[in-house]
């Protein structure tokens, strides 16, 4: 009895050592005096272009920048490094500014994201899909109750979203779900313990699952498969009822060599739903044959923008005229503190000013438009070229609020950041720079469980027609 237990004790020692090898040490390449020089280019970058500083908000950013020196300087790793520029950023509250890209080849190998997504739904937050090798253990609409032995809403707010920037706060929540985002990186083989309700059962259960999913993988493991999770450009028709469905990813070349290509069908149709709730961005110069073609208009207008001006000459004079040293007028006051105060605006195109439109037939039927928080980007801003047809009808909840244009730069370690340098305007000149409301407020969420397009359809268009008979 005594040998065996001798060879038990052994195991588990020897289990526990392979494990704690199995996670790598990652290295630590910069100095602190490069980390605390590119913090600075960062808080330089930001305080001179990023355009959503109101009143004191420019001071309350350089506190937070003098509180971060010590953080960054005392960062273990390369992974803690990237994260601590991200939290940085991250109280910039805006969905376009934060860390692009971190291109860093010494860590490629070395950490990953654990296989696993959640939702944040009625005060919950439930899994929604995970990897093929935990289906034994875990099941769609699980609860997670705790991580690593902290309850789980807790866990979330301390540990994930702080690297999360929003335009909109209520976002946060949202964005920080398992396992998007830099936030989720471990090293390679971190363990997370989960305490979760069973959602069949109604019973606790413990589980554990590891940062195993490589940056680099490219083989598909989840689970499910459905417009919930595999979100690509898509399309679908139901000839019965004349309906066109298209979902549309980004803006780029190919999605709109996508829609070009079903335009002969979508000619057929009486109604065409554009679904844009998961519309990340991109080029938004690619988009020109799309709201060409669903404005029904003679004249098509261009967009707004405006950004922060800089006169330094300006500025001198606030110096003087905007920190009470003289009593001056309340029209030198208008005239020369917004530059004193960082909070000029520049106007980049006149109002309705029109834009050359391809003379190409339009739709001629109905047009509904989906959109959500995450829409953004050149996705807002086809949104906002689409509303100047009054015909076209907005449904779903409110956009990300990333509608201007982000300007990006590299650090010397490779780092890629971008900032938010302009506000964004619609044609009833009203700044919709924190996210564009659609008309109707509808939760398509149920919609998308599903892996059949037609059930999909349905879904989506009885919702629509329920609002709009109640109209």
């Amino acid at each position: 009895m005594k040998k065996k237990m001798t060879i038990f004790l052994l195991f588990a020692v020897l289990s526990a050592s392979t494990q704690a090898q199995s996670i790598p040490k990652l290295p630590n390449s910069y100095s602190p005096e490069q980390k605390i020089y590119e913090l600075s280019m960062v808080w330089k970058e930001v305080s001179y272009n990023f355009d959503n500083f109101q009143d004191d908000t420019q001071a309350q950013f350089d506190s937070i920048y003098q509180a971060f020196i010590p953080l960054i300087m005392s960062t273990p790793n390369d992974l803690e490094y990237c994260k601590t520029i991200q939290q940085f950023l991250a109280h910039c509250n805006n969905d376009h500014t934060g860390l692009r890209s971190w291109d860093n080849p010494l860590l490629d190998n070395l950490i990953a994201r654990p296989y696993l997504r959640t939702l944040f739904r009625d005060d919950k937050i439930l899994i929604s899909n995970f990897a093929d090798y935990y289906a034994e253990n875990l099941r769609i609409g699980d609860e997670i109750l705790e991580i690593n032995h902290t309850p789980a809403l807790e866990y979330i707010q301390e540990h994930y979203i702080p690297y999360f920037s929003a335009t909109n706060k209520e976002n946060k929540i949202h964005y920080a779900m398992f396992a998007r985002g830099l936030a989720y990186h471990y090293p390679l083989n971190t363990p997370i313990e989960l305490k979760l309700l069973d959602a069949i059962t109604l019973k606790e259960k413990e589980v554990t699952i590891l940062a195993d999913r490589k940056l680099n993988d490219s083989v598909d493991m989840w689970f499910v498969h459905d417009f919930r999770n595999d979100i690509t450009n898509f399309f679908f028709q139901d000839t019965i009822h004349k309906i066109s469905y298209v979902r549309l990813r980004n803006s780029s070349q190919a999605t709109t060599a996508f829609f070009v290509k079903h335009i002969s069908e979508m000619d057929e149709s009486k109604t065409l739903i554009l679904d844009l709730s998961e519309h990340v961005g991109g080029a938004g110069r690619y988009d020109n044959v799309i709201w060409n073609y669903l404005i029904n208009k003679e004249s098509i207008r261009g967009a707004y923008y405006s950004t922060r001006s800089h006169f330094p000459y300006y500025k001198s004079h606030g110096s003087d005229y905007c920190t009470g040293k003289y009593e001056v007028s309340q029209g030198v006051i208008d005239a020369y503190c917004p530059y004193y105060n960082g909070t000029a605006y520049l106007s980049l195109q006149q109002w309705g000013q029109e834009i050359n439109a391809d003379t190409i037939p339009h739709f001629q039927g109905n047009v509904y438009v989906i959109i959500g928080r995450n829409c953004g980007s050149a996705g807002e801003q086809l949104v906002t070229m689409l509303s100047q047809d009054e015909k076209i009808r907005f449904f779903g909840n409110k956009t990300s609020g990333a509608t201007g244009r982000p300007y990006i730069f590299t650090l010397p370690s490779g780092l890629e950041i971008m900032v938010e340098t302009g506000k964004f305007y619609n044609f009833q000149q009203e700044d919709i720079s924190a996210g564009i409301n659609p008309k109707y407020f509808i939760d398509f969420f149920d919609c998308y469980g599903t892996s059949q397009a037609n059930e999909l359809l349905e879904c989506i268009n009885d919702k629509i027609k329920q609002v709009l008979e109640n109209e």
